[in-house]
């Protein structure tokens, strides 16, 4: 395996951290359309997400879109660093890739994105990135 990692890689690397990591350095987020408001707000939480990825910074991850409660247990888990570390290490080897947001499904304070990295000419599974809604904001709390 080359010493650069596809997002579908780091994306499962992330989900065994529950880290909820998303898109890479050069990452570019492809919306579906969404005409309802509150769908609109989850798809721009992702892609602020994937900005912030993109810009590999790793401290504005954990402090504005990561949940309270999984920045906490990233933080507070025995032997590992804090969650901004845990969140470079595992997007580390990322390549730039793509993201489509295919679909949005809001119930009460959570949602689901489906995800799908593109642009590495690979075929590449979906992935759901679930969010809850801290506040007036959109966070994401894990991936599967």
């Amino acid at each position: 395996m080359s010493a650069r990692r596809p997002l579908a890689l780091a994306l499962a690397a992330g989900a065994v951290l529950a880290t909820g990591c998303g898109a890479a350095e050069g990452s570019d987020v492809q919306d579906a359309e969404f005409r309802e408001p509150a769908r609109q707000a989850v798809a721009a939480a992702v892609r602020d997400f994937s900005d912030a990825t993109g810009d590999r910074d790793y401290e504005q991850i954990c402090a504005d879109y990561l949940a309270a409660p999984l920045v906490k247990r990233l933080d507070d888990a025995k032997g590992t660093d804090r969650c901004p570390d845990q969140i470079e290490r595992s997007l580390r080897d990322v390549s730039e890739t793509e993201l489509a947001i295919r679909e949005v499904r809001i119930s009460g304070e959570n949602a689901v994105a489906v995800v799908q990295p593109t642009g590495t000419g690979e075929v590449e599974a979906q992935a759901r990135f679930t969010l809850v809604r801290e506040g007036p904001r959109w966070k994401l709390s894990g991936i599967g």
